[in-house]
């Protein structure tokens, strides 16, 4: 099944490894690790600057969405197929 995380992007929910809100002040290593993946080439960023709301991190990719925590939840416990 897939979960649909915004700006047209569906991802295996088997691959989701954690769903946490984006704030604006960051803590530092939350920071730094999206600054990492930025570098790698593994951010994708999916919302207009200053709409983040969600960081998805997958098994091979951090993705960053203007769609909130609360709905991606209820979309990942969805039990019909998103596919």
């Amino acid at each position: 099944m897939l979960l649909h995380i915004g700006n047209e992007v569906a991802i295996p929910k088997k691959d989701v490894v954690a769903i946490f809100a984006y704030n604006a002040q960051l803590a530092a290593p939350t920071r730094n690790f999206l600054k990492m993946m930025r570098e790698e080439n593994r951010l994708v960023e999916l919302s207009d600057e200053g709409k983040e709301r969600t960081v998805v991190i997958s098994s091979d990719r951090v993705y960053i969405t203007s769609i909130s925590c609360h709905t991606l939840k209820r979309r990942a416990e969805s039990v019909f197929p998103a596919d």
